[in-house]
């Protein structure tokens, strides 16, 4: 066996190691570990909360907690225990067990519910695009009982947006993707100003106010520089764009305080198309405004579990934008608003044929 094991007598003492955790702990003689050990926020755990010393408790128990070993590599473990009972009931003992969680079992377990993720999203998301193909035929036969072309430009977008899902469906379910580390990016002649449009109109049918007409939720207001209305070509990836915009106003929507503005600005600046999502309220602190994209995508930071996912998703987008040669920053002032800032280089920037550019990102590891 090639876990660490520890058995303990009725009295919660030491009975029994195997080499794996003499090898780990020592050939210690006492159920109290020789190192230090510590939760996944890296607090101490005190001598009470240790798998050493809830193993003489009569109950099974799962925790999990790192250290550091001889080398001075942090190892992160699942420990397991079971009490040893007698045919009364009565405690003979107990049995703990320690289950090292390494690079490679992570990716195990990412791989078994990504699989399990992607067969329970595939038909629901199926129905959902049949019906919503079937709502666009009726709507499309019908045109004078709808009075207006609202409800259909509705069931377009949703249309669009459940192909947009369906395709990031299916590029999760290609057997390909264990091996393809990147973000495919199709990029094309698109223009900036009617998709960011676009995407604020997806965003806002989801935001509705409440009956009374009145939402103390983040309003957006989309500003064009120097002139509304004015065209700004940009040569990328349309369906990747709108994943940037969507994350990074989704992002600003939940941090900015309740009456606040969200101002999408976009403009041409020298060679660059410039896109800013800012608000009014207070941002991330100062500290985070640049880590969630300059550390790894499969970096393990416990501190900030509560917001890991957003993380994710900001570093997912700054892959996006380099994919297509742009560049992606956060800025901030004390007692001031978050701004995100997004660049893409204008056409007659990219020395790049628009018919045949597939360019790739690194993806994360999850």
């Amino acid at each position: 066996m090639n876990e660490p094991v520890l058995v303990v007598d009725a009295d919660g003492q030491w009975f029994l190691i195997n080499a794996a955790y003499e090898t780990l702990f020592g050939e210690s003689g006492t159920t109290t570990p020789p190192v230090a050990l510590f939760d996944l926020e890296g607090r101490p755990l005190g001598a009470d909360a240790t798998p050493q010393a809830r193993v003489r408790e009569n109950a099974p128990f799962r925790m999990e907690f790192t250290l550091t070993d001889a080398d001075g590599n942090q190892r992160w473990f699942v420990a397991h225990g079971q009490p040893v009972l007698d045919s009364q009931g009565g405690q003979l003992g107990g049995i703990v067990t320690l289950h090292e969680i390494t690079e490679s079992t992570l990716r195990t377990i990412r791989e078994h519910f990504l699989d399990h993720a992607i067969s329970e999203l595939h038909t629901p998301l199926m129905a959902m695009l049949v019906l919503l193909h079937s709502l666009q035929r009726v709507l499309d036969q019908r045109p004078a009982e709808v009075g207006h072309g609202g409800l259909r430009a509705v069931a377009a977008l949703a249309l669009q947006q459940a192909g947009y899902l369906r395709a990031l469906v299916d590029d999760l379910a290609d057997p390909q993707r264990e091996a393809n580390t990147a973000f495919e990016v199709h990029r094309e002649s698109m223009e900036l100003v009617a998709l960011l449009q676009q995407t604020v109109d997806v965003l806002e049918l989801g935001r509705k106010a409440d009956e009374e007409g009145v939402s103390t939720e983040p309003q957006i207001r989309v500003e064009v520089m120097p002139a509304p209305g004015a065209p700004l070509w940009i040569f990328a990836d349309p369906v990747r764009v709108e994943q940037i915009v969507l994350n990074l106003l989704s992002h600003a929507l939940t941090t900015a305080p309740e009456g606040e503005h969200i101002l999408l600005r976009v403009r041409k600046a020298q060679d660059w198309a410039q896109v800013e999502v800012t608000h009014d309220g207070q941002g991330a602190p100062r500290a985070e405004t640049q880590a969630p994209f300059t550390r790894p995508l499969n970096a393990l930071d416990p501190d900030t579990t509560s917001r890991e996912g957003r993380s994710l998703s900001l570093r997912i987008v700054a892959h996006l934008v380099e994919a297509q040669d742009g560049t992606i920053e956060i800025r901030q002032e004390p007692g001031q608003g978050a701004a995100f800032v997004v660049r893409f280089p204008l056409p007659n920037a990219v020395d790049a044929d628009p018919e045949s550019v597939q360019q790739r990102a690194p993806k994360p590891d999850a």
